[in-house]
């Protein structure tokens, strides 16, 4: 028999979970920055930092649309902030086939802004899939369109890693620039943190390799 003292019980919570591993994956939305069409959970969400100068926050406003956004510290601290909105709305198709449509907009008060409209469809689980996107965007500043182009992918290994590649291909008058990031996930029942390689390309012209660090955090 097991005793209690109710007055120092804080919360109460059912875990649901049926898988594999010790735990699910409670950062199934995204990739490393992109976002999968695997919806945020009403009242759910998380905080994201990527290579310590960005900032942002994600949440379920309904079972099927969230709201995004957050700021680059730097730019932040020079007095011309760099800001991010990101709206999204996701639906389950069927089983392991969702769709999604959303908004990637950033700006500042110098730059301007750019913005770019996409869809995405995911197959698979919220521990194994792929997405594929695509979408149209502006930018006011140099008063240019471009078309852009999405593959991602993960497959989580074991209970604490997951493997990720996000790419890009970004088409506009001027060339076409790929993007892509490679790496891991060390994931925790609410935390997630990612290491990754980041190579970009254009017009045949390779680029070094960087680094992509980033820690994030569900509530």
């Amino acid at each position: 028999m097991i005793n209690i003292i109710t007055s120092n019980v804080k919360s109460i919570y059912f875990d649901t979970y049926e898988g594999i591993y010790r735990f699910p994956n409670s950062h199934d939305t995204r990739y490393f920055f992109g976002p999968t069409a695997i919806p945020t959970q009403k009242n759910k969400g998380y905080y994201q930092n990527i290579l310590v100068v960005g900032n942002f926050v994600n949440y379920g406003i309904t079972k099927n649309i969230s709201l995004a956004g957050g700021f680059e510290f730097l730019s932040l601290i020079y007095g011309d902030p760099t800001w991010f909105f990101m709206p999204k709305i996701g639906f389950k198709l069927k089983k392991n086939v969702h769709l999604a449509g959303g908004a990637f907009v950033v700006g500042g008060q110098t730059g301007g802004t750019a913005s770019l409209g996409y869809g995405a469809l995911t197959l698979g689980t919220s521990e194994h899939n792929l997405t594929f996107g695509g979408g149209y965007g502006t930018s006011s500043r140099d008063h240019v369109n471009y078309s852009a182009f999405m593959l991602s992918g993960t497959v989580r290994v074991s209970n604490n890693i997951s493997l990720l590649t996000e790419n890009y291909i970004i088409a506009q008058k001027s060339g076409a620039l790929y993007v892509g990031i490679f790496g891991i996930r060390i994931l925790s029942p609410k935390n997630a943190f990612d290491i990754g390689l980041l190579t970009t390309s254009q017009s045949n012209s390779y680029f070094p390799v960087l680094p992509y660090i980033q820690y994030a955090r569900a509530f």
